[in-house]
């Protein structure tokens, strides 16, 4: 009976340590470049020219111990941390929730998908 019933106690450990958040709050930030144009502008004598420049977009997510998440763009949902997968869920305005989606963590926790541990 013993052996059972600690038999059952591992199982029940492993099953909630597999499906936790991070034990501590980390952020992560994923960066995308893009050309902004600037077209019809005038120069000094009249002449119309355009231009162009690489801007880089940063969105920086952080990752609380309550299993929520929040970006600097006011972007927020849950997330779940399975072994080296992280399940990520939106919150959309209205409440609902988007569809989740997995991202893999690194071994040493540096990245996790694309994004860059901060």
């Amino acid at each position: 009976m013993t052996t059972r019933l600690l038999s059952l106690a591992v199982l029940l450990a492993a099953g909630t340590a597999a499906a936790q958040p991070f034990a501590k709050p980390v952020s992560y930030q994923e960066c995308t470049k893009s050309i902004a144009f600037a077209c019809n502008m005038r120069d000094d004598s009249g002449n119309y020219y355009g231009t162009a420049k690489e801007i880089t977009h940063c969105t920086t997510f952080t990752f609380q111990t309550n299993g929520t998440f929040t970006s600097n763009w006011g972007e927020h949902g849950t997330y779940v941390v399975t072994g080296s997968k992280v399940t990520i869920t939106y919150i959309n305005d209205d409440g609902t929730r988007a569809k989740p989606y997995d991202l893999v963590l690194s071994p040493d926790g540096k990245k996790l998908g694309g994004w860059t541990r901060l």
